[in-house]
């Protein structure tokens, strides 16, 4: 199945204010799909592992990352994000 289910189902968690800019979706899967098999290649071969990990695990702790950077887009009844703090995202 490889890691493609697994970032479809964490895409379906991102802030729904990402919807307010059409592309950014597709710009999110986009380069996983450029780059994460690149990354966890050249991992693989380049870098020492002090504890040994499966490919699944690496991505869930890239996805981590990533949700640390994209608190500040959840909307709650205090916090309003607009269409430009998107579009600087973006």
């Amino acid at each position: 199945m490889g890691n493609d289910p697994l970032i479809k189902s964490w895409m379906n968690t991102l802030p729904k204010t990402f919807m307010l800019r059409k592309t950014l979706m597709p710009i999110i899967e986009g380069l996983f799909n450029k780059y994460l098999n690149i990354m966890l290649k050249f991992m693989r071969k380049s870098c020492i592992e002090p504890v040994m990990t499966v490919d699944n695990n690496l991505v869930q702790s890239l996805m981590r990352i990533l949700d640390c950077y994209f608190v500040d887009y959840f909307e709650s009844e205090v916090k309003k994000v607009t269409a430009d703090d998107i579009e600087d995202l973006e």
